[in-house]
């Protein structure tokens, strides 16, 4: 169900938020909202649903854009609101601010202007929330999700038609989607053109509409499909799976399904775009001397690193390679370790007494 509210209040930013400062914000409704991590909140499911409506618009450049410009419900004011007037037959073939010159002309100057396409519906696009693991998420992975959507009917094929049965065109506008009227004033001959009241503009009627799908042509299911997520997705990016969205009516076009993605925190790792760092703990003595320790990786099992002698708080081993990757690139980053040298709080008889000698040497 769509928000009312909108959509930079959902979001908690200004209209004129950077994109950084839109992720940054969907991030952080994320963790207050997903529905894996508040499970005893109801309203969680719709609170993240609206969230991601919301992100959808506001981190596309292009839909942000008409959102700032017209709102939700698209442009309007003129014959079929919401939608361009598009180019069929003669006329100038310039389009301004979402309608074309040529209609314009065309309503007052005795009908030199186009004609309005016919457009099959399109299918809406459906977003998903998918949490992944920090494994997951760096070398990609492939899901099988269930979505509800809208589904081509099996009984009529999408047609919307009974069955031995065809849709047929309108009678009212001859299939061309749209109506036009002429009237004489004392300036001349007007003619205007909207929408065919019948079809809707969609230039056909059905008669005897198919019983599974009341003549729209699809059917609501719940769909299992297999997604794949590339490697190096992050908290906050969302993929694109083309089709598989709610499919067009009467055999239009399917939407698009958008997941968005939730990365698990691990706590053995801090992820700073395609390298990993992991911070390990040793002593005074070890940081003097050097040591070898073993280290988690994220593809799971250890790999064994040199701690060199004289290491600093803070100094940085990198082992090339087994970082994350950086979607679209095949390359790991690398993996970091930090040293953070840890002064015991307590000692041993035998430790105070070497520690001791240490600092009589030092003298």
């Amino acid at each position: 169900m769509a928000t009312d509210r909108e959509y930079y209040d959902v979001m908690g930013v200004p209209r004129g938020a950077s994109q950084d400062d839109i992720k940054k914000a969907y991030r952080e409704l994320v963790k207050k909202y997903h529905p894996d991590l508040h499970k005893d909140d109801p309203q969680a499911p719709r609170n993240m649903s609206d969230v991601n409506e919301a992100y959808d618009t506001l981190s596309d450049p292009a839909k942000r854009q008409q959102y700032d410009a017209y709102g939700k419900a698209g442009p309007t004011g003129f014959p079929g609101a919401g939608q361009a007037w598009a180019p069929q037959g003669g006329g100038s073939g310039q389009t301004f601010g979402g309608f074309d010159i040529g209609d314009l002309f065309g309503s007052f100057m005795g009908g030199f202007g186009r004609q309005q396409s016919e457009e099959t519906p399109h299918g809406r696009d459906l977003s998903v929330s998918m949490t992944l693991t920090l494994g997951q998420a760096v070398f990609g992975v492939k899901e099988e999700i269930q979505v509800r959507r809208y589904d081509t009917c099996v009984t009529c094929h999408g047609t919307g038609a009974a069955s031995g049965t065809s849709p047929k065109a309108c009678p009212t506008c001859n299939g061309r989607g749209e109506v036009r009227q002429v009237q004489d004033t004392i300036f001349g001959r007007v003619v205007t053109a909207g929408v065919c009241p019948t079809c809707r503009g969609e230039g056909r009627v059905i008669e005897s509409p198919c019983p599974a799908c009341k003549g729209s042509g699809v059917t609501k299911a719940d769909k299992t499909i297999e997604v794949t997520i590339p490697a190096g997705v992050d908290s906050g990016m969302k993929v694109r799976i083309a089709g598989q969205g709610d499919a067009g009516k009467h055999g239009g076009q399917s939407g698009d399904l958008y997941l968005f993605i939730t990365v698990e925190h691990d706590s053995r790792f801090e992820r700073q775009g395609s390298s990993l760092y992991h911070t390990v703990r040793v002593s005074p003595a070890k940081a003097v001397l050097g040591t070898t320790l073993s280290v988690p990786l994220v593809e799971g099992g250890t790999e064994t690193v040199t701690i060199p002698a004289g290491s600093q708080h803070g100094t940085e081993v990198r082992i090339r390679g087994k970082g994350a990757q950086t979607v679209g690139e095949r390359r790991r980053g690398d993996y970091i370790v930090r040293i953070e040298i840890g002064v015991p709080k307590t000692l041993t008889t035998e430790q105070r007494k070497l520690y001791k000698q240490l600092a009589d040497i030092e003298k």
